[in-house]
């Protein structure tokens, strides 16, 4: 996580998503203060792009005033200084480690504990080979593809998965991963970011022709450092739509391509190819080993 103490901090009604805490919270609720914010935030991406968009017009009439009883707090000062912007790109670490011991495997085995220095070590060197290129000279140098801010590798709590790898089971098409709505916790508006772009004009005909293509067009690339991406260097790729949801292909690049394939889809915007079918898709980016070249 990048160190943001330098960054301004935003006040609270400079997110569109804090309009929408101020349309939609319920001082009544049952439901305890982070159960509340949980629900809302689910219900914010369910909205869609255009539908998030009528908060951001909200934040632009907005005349100060905030109704009695909306908490103020519900994103931390590191959550409102980390988002003044959008993002097209996420790196998210989900394994770090295992203390699942006595397990029998199919020869009445027994699996080994992986524990969290010897999966920090794993971690350490897919890290190395994603974001550090050698140059013609001999110079290590740093890919700055992926803005700091937008690397989540230091919370087990909130993003680890229970399963070793983030695709078995956990990453399903039309949904949002755990690890992922944990970001989205943090951060609600970083699918659109807050910035006045050509998209978010009132043009209903525009509108119109972008709904009818948002549900299969990709709006982030996630980067995953599952187990598999620690060990074998196969990190996994997902495409994720206007809803925070996984669309159908999945792609496992190797991790010295990873600034690569950032900034292909960064710069040239080129998605991972979903299935107009809508068939849960997952290959292998290229022949030989995940730390290969």
């Amino acid at each position: 996580m990048a160190d943001l103490q330098d960054l301004d901090l935003p006040p609270f009604g400079d997110f569109p998503f804090d309009h929408f805490i101020m349309a939609k919270w319920d001082p009544n609720s049952p439901l305890t203060k982070q159960e509340q914010k949980s629900s809302l935030v689910s219900e914010y991406l369910q909205l869609g792009r255009y539908g998030r968009n009528d908060y951001f017009h909200r934040m632009l009439e907005w005349n100060g005033n905030i109704p009695p009883d909306v908490p103020q707090d519900l994103l931390t000062e590191e959550d409102r200084r980390m988002y003044n912007k959008g993002s097209i790109a996420l790196w998210i670490r989900t394994w770090y480690g295992t203390d699942i011991q006595g397990l029998p495997s199919k020869t009445s085995t027994m699996l080994p504990t992986v524990t969290r220095t010897v999966a920090d070590l794993a971690y350490r060197r897919l890290w190395r080979r994603a974001f550090f290129h050698t140059t013609l000279e001999g110079e290590e140098v740093r890919d700055r593809n992926i803005w700091p801010a937008d690397i989540f590798d230091d919370g087990p709590d909130g993003f680890g998965v229970s399963k070793d790898n983030a695709g078995d089971g956990l990453v399903e098409i039309g949904t949002i991963p755990p690890f992922l709505f944990t970001v989205f916790m943090k951060c609600p508006d970083k699918l659109d970011g807050i910035e006045d772009e050509d998209w978010r004009s009132d043009n209903e005909g525009n509108r119109a022709v972008e709904e009818e293509l948002l549900p299969l067009q990709q709006q982030l690339l996630v980067m995953v450092a599952d187990r598999q991406a620690c060990e074998q260097g196969w990190v996994l790729q997902l495409a994720i739509d206007h809803k925070g949801q996984v669309l159908p292909t999945r792609v496992r690049g190797k991790a010295a391509e990873t600034g690569l394939c950032t900034a292909l889809w960064v710069n040239k915007g080129e998605p991972l190819d979903a299935d107009e079918e809508g068939e849960d898709l997952l290959y292998y980016r290229g022949p030989g080993k995940g730390w290969d070249n």
